[in-house]
């Protein structure tokens, strides 16, 4: 595994630029050298080299796998205060630092911090949502992941997979998974994400929801993989017997070939 411990002299004299650096910084990250990284973070700042977006993304990440969101607040400090990077920067670098910085705070458990980031942020894009809005899933506090979506779609924001993901996570009651899939946001997700959408239908019917047979059939585009995964929690209540062969039944109806296997090439499933 390759190490840097200091700059050789070498290379001093001829100097290293901002790339050079960088790269050198993300191979440590990567191969896990994470506290030398950061040490190899502050001797590019000694050489008076300035940070790119991709350092920065790179040094906050380390941060926050080393469970340290000082140390990666005071580098992020340090570069806006210099000017090295503007938050109300449009063109993608700024933004990108930003989120990562959020997706720190939140794999630190520093979920009051994350939210005031992105309060703070003139410009959100629907990374910083869902950035905090899976911080917020994956800690457990379901209702602020909810209010989360809520906001990401008064700016106008569609929600990604990954934030459709997480916020299954955070349902707990009928209600909930009832407003996502009743929304045309929920049904454009299900006809978009056909192999993500299996587990929306499968919450369907782990949550006993009403109507959860008709919001599948009135789909646009069919598929096996959907009255698979609803055949499937049906078949895990009590007394729902007759609802988990109609979804076999469709099951075969939409997944049957010649060679009597389904789009993943699995046989068709009959319960």
């Amino acid at each position: 595994m390759w190490k840097v411990n200091r700059c050789p002299k070498s290379l001093q004299s001829t100097g290293w630029n901002e790339r050079t650096w960088t790269s050198v910084i993300l191979e440590n990250i990567e191969c896990g050298n994470l506290q030398h990284a950061l040490r190899l973070y502050e001797e590019m700042r000694g050489n008076c080299i300035d940070p790119s977006s991709f350092t920065l993304v790179g040094v906050l990440k380390a941060c926050g796998s080393l469970g340290n969101p000082e140390r990666g607040r005071e580098i992020y400090e340090e570069v806006v205060d210099k000017g090295l990077i503007k938050v109300d920067d449009e063109s993608g670098g700024a933004v990108v630092v930003v989120n990562t910085l959020i997706s720190m705070y939140t794999k630190c458990g520093e979920l009051a911090k994350a939210e005031q980031v992105l309060e703070e942020l003139p410009v959100r894009d629907v990374v910083s949502w869902t950035t905090l809005l899976k911080g917020y899933a994956q800690n457990g506090q379901n209702h602020e992941a909810l209010k989360c979506f809520e906001s990401m779609r008064s700016e106008g924001l569609s929600p990604d997979s990954i934030a459709f993901i997480s916020l299954l996570k955070a349902c707990e009651n009928e209600d909930k998974d009832k407003l996502i899939h009743d929304s045309s946001v929920g049904r454009s997700f299900l006809e978009k994400n056909i192999d993500r959408s299996s587990a929306l239908v499968d919450k369907y019917a782990k949550c006993d929801i009403i109507g959860k047979l008709q919001v599948v059939e009135k789909l646009p585009v069919q598929h096996v993989s959907f009255w698979n995964a609803l055949g499937s929690g049906y078949s895990q209540q009590q007394g729902k017997c007759s609802e988990t062969w109609n979804c076999g039944k469709r099951t075969n109806e939409y997944g049957r070939n010649s060679s009597g296997l389904n789009h993943c090439g699995m046989p068709i499933l009959t319960w």
